[in-house]
């Protein structure tokens, strides 16, 4: 956040919030009337999770940052720390919610650019939200690799679980090496709270 504050060269104050549970969430309040009818334009509105439909861009090489916008903004990355004792491996999944709309853009996207990645089915009701789930170490690890490749700006604590997940006892080197896992992932890039 603090990143994005200084590309406006805004001077509003981030705040802090913490709930009951203990989730920590940060606010920046401003008005720009030209921002505000720019993210209108490309269809970044309130409450965009059940209505937000994804732009058509012009310079696809652009989709995959927009996909990990969307993961930041609405996506999920759970590591266990329990290992399975009958497999031994913790689990690993990434969720992200949002309209069908943009459910099946991320799909239609990962199965051209990543077909070996597998989602589970979208999930959701006419008029609220869906979501699109991945499960397995390395088919989880293989989209936040894609993902984060080359990547300048993105959420830490998400990137860090992906760091943890990638880093742990449990993933084999035949799993990070065999399926180039981290790969052209640059790890000590700038990071944004």
């Amino acid at each position: 956040m603090e990143k994005f504050k200084e590309s406006l060269k805004c001077t509003s104050n981030i705040t802090k919030k913490v709930t009951k549970n203990k989730y920590v969430s940060y606010r920046m309040v401003f008005n720009s009337p030209r921002i505000s009818n720019r993210l209108a334009e490309l269809n970044c509105v309130q409450a965009k999770s059940l209505i937000y439909e994804p732009p058509k861009l012009q310079n696809t090489k652009l989709e995959r940052h927009m996909i990990r916008g969307f993961y930041d903004a609405d996506g999920s990355l759970c590591m266990s720390d329990v290992v399975n004792e009958n497999t031994g491996y913790f689990q690993l999944s990434i969720t992200l919610v949002g309209t069908k709309a943009t459910l099946d853009f991320v799909k239609n996207h990962f199965s051209e650019n990543l077909p070996n990645v597998v989602f589970h089915k979208n999930y959701g009701e006419k008029g609220k939200s869906y979501y699109l789930r991945a499960t397995g170490i390395e088919n989880v690890l293989n989209i936040c690799s894609y993902l984060y490749k080359n990547a300048n700006y993105f959420l830490e604590r998400k990137h860090d679980i992906f760091i943890q997940a990638l880093n742990a006892p449990y993933v084999s080197d035949n799993i990070r090496v065999g399926s180039n896992i981290g790969k052209d992932c640059d790890v000590d890039t700038e990071i944004t709270k």
